[in-house]
């Protein structure tokens, strides 16, 4: 019984049930507590030690020294503040995801935006190039009709020419024709 008793005394047990029956049930190092809670300070703390980090957090958010206790090596907090740390710890939170939500809704409608000008910019350019293309066609189509116009024309003109009486002129001499 007396081993048992020194064995506790000697690796804390005593101190930590004294400190429990005190009202302080959560225990943190100071490390613990400077990695979860450090990024809630307002200022720059990134050279100070765990330790100051963690009271620099607790002075910033106006807890009362009577709720918790400083160790050397831990931070003993009384029942609820954890949560007041948690809640402002999740209200951070949420802004920053907020923020990062907007960010990559921005930056989402600022590509498509992108790429739906360069789809448009695209289907311009291949219109375009179907109407060239319908339009050199269709040139082409028009300047055969026209070259199959002037030649049936002149095919008509040359039948109706060869078709009328030949007249001759007044003297028997000359060969001309006149029309008439």
């Amino acid at each position: 019984h007396d081993l048992v008793l020194h064995q506790l005394k000697c690796c804390g047990v005593f101190e930590v049930v004294r400190i429990s029956r005190a009202g302080y049930p959560t225990r943190m190092t100071h490390q613990q507590f400077a990695e979860r809670y450090g990024f809630l300070l307002s200022h720059s703390v990134a050279p100070q030690n765990p330790l100051s980090i963690s009271v620099a957090v607790l002075q910033q958010f106006s807890i009362p020294p009577e709720m918790y206790q400083v160790g050397y090596t831990k931070l003993f907090l009384r029942t609820g503040q954890v949560a007041s740390l948690e809640n402002a710890k999740n209200r951070m939170f949420h802004g920053a995801l907020r923020i990062q939500r907007n960010f990559r809704g921005l930056h989402t409608r600022r590509e498509y935006h992108t790429l739906k000008k360069g789809a448009t910019a695209l289907q311009s350019f291949v219109r375009g190039e179907k109407a060239r293309f319908r339009f050199d066609s269709l040139s082409k189509r028009w300047r055969a009709a026209v070259l199959i116009q002037k030649y049936t024309r002149r095919r008509l003109a040359a039948t109706m020419f060869t078709d009328q009486p030949k007249k001759y002129c007044c003297s028997t001499v000359c060969d001309a024709w006149v029309p008439g």
